[in-house]
């Protein structure tokens, strides 16, 4: 059974009430960002670089897939577990611990010599990948001060978009020079400098508590079992539907457990606080509506629209542009604007911008598809950093690694139910599949919009 959190052990650094000190917080904000880069660099990585990984290893396409599967499920599995250990243990030393093992399971990465090596050394990868993106937000609460939060937030959501848009070029760029193996040397000199600068990280109050280990099971077969599951909806739906009844049976049984619990697994607490619940709502709507329009665009453009490869990677870069330059505006306001205003303006731009782009002809010059994905990207950045600011700072701080758990769940699971949407629109029509897809990722879009239009409501801005 778990028990209530109570403060325990290490009191906070100096400074952490309200951030730390200069040039200490450089320090500390350029560990968390560079342990970011490498978590969200390396699974873009590996995507990218899987048929030349499975030629060198002679293994199928379908077991090749696994290399990104078994990274994927490692980090649901545990998120949410290793939060509530941050919370336990304290973040610093689990973040630590997840650039350590990160590092570690990268070079094992680059020395296996066979496809179930990699596969097993992937899911150490994801774990320590877990470990960054739970502890990364709650940290940045520490660092940054009150009154700066929203823009550090800012900032971070800048460096995920940055890392994410950089992977393919960053794959392409080293496999014209070197072997596969070189895509996971090159976390060990950043996994390096990451520990080394995560010296400067706050300590923050530890909680006493007890792990139900019943929960933790549960949380890691329903998260699984569902992602699994929706994966396989648009190909195998006799297989697909019973993983996904039974992921859904693991996450009630999680739910009515962790109700009768002083401190669950679950942070169900925080789903009582409003502006964390709104939040987290329509962040799972924009996370499932950005990758539903990801996996449909490159069909879209290249087999309804006639561009080659090369001109839809070039169209697709827009969407990152659009959406880091403005996570880096919005910075530097966010933390005077309510959060929702934003959130509602940017949910209407995407839809905008893809439903720009869907209703061009085939024969529109490329620089209206361009603005088209730009708004759209630009819309995305609009949501992205008052959002997360209003997630993150709704909880209490001694709650921040259960939000960073949360928030990072709620992304993975609204993109993959995005990505099993556009490939059950597929499955529907080939022919239209593509156009399908982009009006289901603007619905998503639009149920986010309505969500926020609520929140500006019920919801009090900050003072």
């Amino acid at each position: 059974m778990s028990s209530a959190a109570s403060p325990r052990g290490t009191a906070p650094s100096p400074g952490t009430e309200d951030g730390l000190p200069m040039p200490r917080r450089i320090w500390a904000v350029m560990a968390i960002s560079l342990a970011i880069i490498l978590s969200v660099l390396d699974g873009t990585l590996a995507n990218v670089a899987l048929p030349t990984i499975a030629r060198d290893l002679g293994a199928s396409p379908s077991d090749a897939v696994w290399i990104v599967n078994a990274y994927q499920l490692a980090i649901i599995a545990t998120l949410l577990p290793l939060a509530a250990l941050g919370e336990h243990l304290g973040y610093r030393n689990i973040f630590r611990a997840g650039v350590v093992l990160f590092t570690l399971a990268s070079l094992g990465c680059a020395l296996a010599g066979s496809i179930h090596a990699l596969v097993a050394l992937r899911v150490l990868q994801g774990l320590g990948a877990s470990a960054i993106m739970c502890c990364s937000s709650a940290l940045l609460r520490y660092t940054y001060p009150a009154a700066e939060f929203g823009r550090g937030i800012g900032r971070n959501a800048f460096v995920v978009t940055i890392a994410s848009a950089a992977g393919p070029s960053v794959c392409a760029a080293v496999l014209s020079v070197a072997d596969w193996p070189w895509l996971f040397v090159l976390n060990v000199p950043l996994g390096l400098a990451a520990y080394a600068a995560s010296r400067t990280l706050p300590h923050t109050q530890r909680q006493q508590r007890t792990f139900d280990v019943s929960s933790i099971v549960l949380n890691a077969l329903g998260m699984c079992l569902g992602v699994v599951g929706l994966d396989l909806l648009a190909r195998a739906p006799r297989v697909a539907l019973p993983l996904i009844a039974l992921a859904a049976v693991c996450v009630w049984l999680l739910v009515r457990r962790s109700r009768s619990q002083a401190a669950p697994l679950l942070p169900l607490d925080l789903f009582a606080i409003q502006r964390f619940r709104w939040a987290i709502s329509a962040s799972f709507c924009m996370f499932a509506a950005q990758m539903c329009a990801f996996v449909a665009l490159p069909f879209y453009l290249q087999h309804t629209l006639g561009r080659s490869a090369v001109q839809t990677g070039l169209l697709m870069t827009a969407w990152p542009i659009g959406s880091s330059l403005t996570n880096l505006a919005v910075s530097h306001f966010v933390d005077r604007v309510q959060a929702a205003t934003l959130c509602v303006i940017g949910a209407g731009l995407l839809i905008a911008g893809l439903g720009g782009a869907a209703l061009l002809p085939a024969a529109a010059p490329d620089t209206w598809l361009v603005v088209g994905l730009l708004v759209a990207g630009i819309g995305f950045g609009f949501f992205q950093a008052p959002n997360n600011r209003d997630m993150l700072s709704a909880p209490p701080r001694s709650r921040s690694g259960a939000a960073g758990g949360m928030q990072a769940t709620a992304r993975v699971n609204g993109q993959t139910w995005g990505a099993a949407l556009a490939g059950l629109c597929f499955a529907l029509t080939t022919a239209q599949g593509a156009t399908l897809a982009l009006v289901a990722a603007m619905s998503f879009s639009a149920a986010a919009m309505v969500i926020n239009l609520v929140r500006r409501q019920v919801v009090q801005p900050y003072s």
